[in-house]
């Protein structure tokens, strides 16, 4: 049964150092695999492994990381690593920690929504209006950048052999901009792409805005 959890494992998540955390705290050799774990299980798990002893540094995470029900799935953790990097790692997870609390406080981020959602919530919205929102059909672009009128631009982060993260996004077929974080990257390329109002996500929840 070990054999078969561990293949579940490695067809579950894409990253080695992933695969070794969810294998250390949810797999017990006396039971079976938790694919799906409790939010504070999780957490636990987290501080532990990353010896943050505030646990309350991790909210910002959870509202990436949970389903309805409240838990915390091993195919969510395996986006949140393609999302974010190796957030568990405890030489990582301050900074990655950090910046995840920076990029969902921003007012243009919608997280974990398809394209069709997208391009819903930028009906009929006023002319450079934009939100960026989270995607997984391409592991290398997690980010993309969704303006009114169907416009989607891809965000690809890439990680540099020095450990350092980047972003880049092409501005139009010639010209491709590189920056050191998300947050900045939106800043910078709100001229050339003419991002002028965030999506606001206050009126979501209204059915007839």
């Amino acid at each position: 049964v070990i054999q078969l959890d561990e293949v579940l494992i490695e067809t579950s998540i894409s990253d080695i150092e992933g695969r070794k955390f969810w294998k250390k705290y949810f797999l017990d050799p006396k039971q079976e695999l938790q694919d799906k774990v409790s939010w504070r299980t999780f957490a636990n798990a987290l501080s532990n492994a990353t010896k943050i002893k505030d646990k309350m540094r991790f909210v910002p995470l959870k509202e990436l990381l949970v389903n309805q029900k409240g838990e915390v799935t091993i195919e969510k953790f395996n986006n949140n690593i393609m999302w974010f990097g190796q957030f568990f790692r405890p030489e990582l997870a301050k900074d990655y920690i950090a910046e995840i609390t920076e990029i969902v406080k921003q007012p243009w981020f919608h997280g974990d929504i398809d394209k069709q959602i997208a391009e819903s919530r930028l009906d009929l919205r006023k002319p450079g209006t934009f939100l960026v929102r989270l995607s997984t059909t391409m592991p290398q672009y997690p980010y993309t950048l969704s303006i009114i009128k169907k416009v989607h631009k891809r965000i690809k982060r890439t990680t540099k052999s020095d450990g350092t993260i980047q972003f880049s996004i092409a501005i139009n077929k010639k010209r491709v901009k590189t920056f050191d974080s998300l947050i900045t990257l939106v800043q910078h390329v709100s001229k050339d792409l003419n991002l002028k109002t965030p999506c606001s996500k206050d009126v979501l929840d209204n059915p007839y805005y």
